[in-house]
């Protein structure tokens, strides 16, 4: 954080050390305002590009080859087909007794196989474990 207001104190200092210049008339002659206004937007939009590029990389894309397999994470956590259905539901937002119907099943085996969903994918509430579950691409 202190690196970032530091660049941009730097640069906020030097381009007001070339204003003050230009009004001195060191770097120009009467009459090139639109040419420095030209400069210095030229300039602002090379050192935001700049620094955004070096302060925010962007993530490398996956290749082809490591597209991320959801049965084999599926199979690596342990996590069973039922749970996964379970884990699906919870990500669309149904509450136990919703499932429960929609499954077919009783609401403590709901909470069960979102219990064990839970401690699989190491999260402590439900909207954790839909986050993970999006992270490693299962959902």
């Amino acid at each position: 954080m202190r690196q970032t207001i530091l660049i941009f104190s730097a640069i906020a200092v030097s381009l007001l050390i070339l204003l003050n210049l230009r009004k001195l008339s060191i770097l120009s002659a009467e009459g090139d305002e639109e040419l420095w206004t030209t400069v210095f937007g030229a300039a602002f939009i090379i050192i935001g590009i700049g620094l955004s590029r070096f302060l925010f990389p962007q993530k490398s894309r996956l290749k082809s080859d490591e597209i991320p397999d959801p049965e084999a994470e599926l199979k690596k956590l342990r996590i069973t087909q039922r749970e996964f259905e379970v884990l699906k539901l919870v990500a669309e937002g149904h509450s136990n007794q919703e499932i429960s119907s929609a499954l077919f099943i009783s609401e403590s085996t709901v909470k069960t196989h979102v219990s064990n969903v839970m401690m699989k994918l190491d999260a402590r509430r439900r909207t954790q474990a839909v986050q993970k579950a999006k992270e490693l691409k299962i959902l």
